[in-house]
């Protein structure tokens, strides 16, 4: 990711669009001239991104849809639909930056929903038939899958063995259940590219990054 930014620095680019949370850092290490458009499902406040939602200051702005705050609605929906729900699993990325973070916040949903959280890490293609037989192990009932680059990309994949294992799963976007997944609470991830774009069309039309965090 740096040595792209840093690429596209040299091009002398007009905009640069970044759409997760290590591509928008590795852009923001790489310049503070160029306006970046971050798409994020990350706090851009806690990532260090922007200075403040209304206000991001700096060369960056863009959409975020603080998906972590998904997360628990999707374990209350998946409580709504299997009643008698004990144990679900949680498949995430630990190598993303704030995941870790943001675990913290799922475990604190689980509890209160009185559900038992059996975390599985996976980090890409060759860890998903390990980290759903670990679901298995742990005798998980349904599944919420975290919303990270790797995890968007290998989509099919990961509903196909939800349901091949049986198991109820709920996932961050509305694509997901398009693809065959059995449900999400979450934006349409090509509305927040089309927003994204609105973005670059006002900073080419003049509008600093920084001074607002709308388009």
């Amino acid at each position: 990711m740096p040595a792209l930014a840093a690429e596209l620095v040299r091009q002398h680019v007009d905009v640069i669009v970044a759409a997760s949370p290590p591509a928008i850092r590795a852009a923001k290490e790489a310049t503070k001239a160029i306006p970046i458009v971050m798409i994020t499902g990350d706090d851009p406040v806690r990532s260090g991104f922007v200075a403040s939602l209304a206000r991001p200051g700096g060369n960056i702005t863009g959409v975020t849809f603080l998906h972590v705050d998904l997360f628990a609605k999707n374990m209350e929906l998946l409580k709504q639909l299997v009643p008698s729900l004990r144990r679900v699993a949680f498949l995430w990325d630990p190598s993303m930056p704030t995941t870790r973070e943001d675990l913290s916040k799922v475990e604190a949903a689980a509890r209160a929903l009185d559900l038992q959280l059996k975390v599985v890490a996976a980090r890409g293609a060759s860890d998903y038939d390990h980290a759903f037989a670990q679901i298995t192990q742990k005798r998980a009932e349904a599944l919420v899958v975290a919303t990270t680059p790797t995890f968007i990309q290998d989509r099919h994949s990961i509903i196909r063995l939800a349901a091949t294992h049986r198991l109820a799963a709920a996932y961050g976007f509305k694509e997901d259940p398009e693809a065959g997944g059995l449900l999400s609470y979450g934006p349409r991830q090509a509305d927040y590219v089309r927003l994204a774009a609105r973005y670059v069309d006002k900073i080419l039309k003049g509008t600093k990054p920084g001074e607002r965090s709308s388009p």
